[in-house]
């Protein structure tokens, strides 16, 4: 494929082909990348939404903010699992009259996948239904501007996400019947970028929501058709993607997830838990220091 792309680039530098190069945009993918991306990425049906979204069983496996919010958030928003869950207070902020979340790097420790991860999305009306918002301004009062979004958590290995991902798949499993490796966490960011497509939304808007590179790439492969064309990111305002997103219907009653932070001192028995698991470990770590 890239001695015939050469060819017509050719042609046409020679002036003997007039038209678009018709290789231009023909990438093969290795099966070893293709089954790497792919293994996790498939939608959920409306159904198994429907099921996964119930409030009744949505409210007794997810007791826990992280565990409660993620999976709105990845839903509506497109976010990975380690976007959504390594946030931090600051990350979330009004701009302008549009609250936003800012997928960023900024603390030593966020890890992005790619450098056209970073974003700024509009937080849709979705989320704005659920007390999302009275959670995130419960945190900063009471944790501070340095908080983590979920201050209780500790980064593991694996991140911050690990908690979630497992609390998620075990929900699932309960609910509907999927090859484990087809449908995961990962396949509610799959099914926005799925209505996404079939709304036949522009590339560039569905790649900037989802943080990939505007220029072919394997989410052509993953996440849907790529628009001809389409050769540069474009800068695209955060009232036109809150439109976009606004516009995708999901159907769930969104109004319902208010989840209960305040009740039983919940925040501050999972904070002193985490402090506490910190404190053990720091203590065994010198430990092992002092006899090596």
């Amino acid at each position: 494929t890239k001695s015939i792309k050469h060819f017509f680039n050719y042609l046409n530098q020679i002036e003997q082909y007039k038209y678009k190069n018709p290789f231009a945009n023909l990438h093969l993918v290795k099966k070893s990348q293709l089954k790497s991306v792919t293994d996790s990425y498939v939608r959920f049906r409306p159904e198994e939404i429907v099921r996964l979204f119930e409030v009744e069983g949505y409210f007794k496996r997810f007791k826990k903010p992280d565990l409660f919010y993620s999976p709105l958030i990845a839903l509506t928003m497109g976010l990975r699992l380690e976007e959504v869950a390594q946030l931090r207070v600051t990350d979330i902020y009004d701009n302008g009259g549009t609250w936003v979340i800012d997928i960023n790097e900024y603390g030593d420790d966020k890890e992005l996948k790619t450098e056209s991860s970073k974003r700024i999305l509009p937080i849709p009306r979705f989320i704005l239904k659920t007390n999302f918002l009275d959670y995130h301004a419960y945190v900063l009062k009471t944790y501070g501007e340095d908080s983590h979004l979920y201050p209780y958590l500790i980064k593991t290995k694996n991140g911050y996400g690990k908690r979630v991902g497992y609390n998620f798949t075990k929900h699932k499993q309960a609910l509907i019947q999927v090859d484990e490796e087809l449908k995961t966490f990962h396949s509610l960011r799959k099914t926005l970028s799925a209505k996404m497509d079939d709304a036949k939304y522009p590339s560039n808007l569905r790649k900037s929501i989802l943080g990939h590179h505007i220029d072919f790439d394997i989410t052509d492969e993953t996440y849907g058709s790529e628009e001809e064309g389409a050769k540069s990111k474009e800068h695209l305002s955060l009232s036109y993607m809150l439109t976009h997103l606004n516009q995708i219907e999901h159907g769930v009653d969104f109004g319902e997830f208010h989840f209960d932070f305040e009740s039983d001192n919940l925040m501050y028995e999972l904070v002193r838990s985490m402090k506490r698991k910190e404190a053990k470990k720091a203590y065994n770590a010198d430990k092992k220091a002092a006899n090596p």
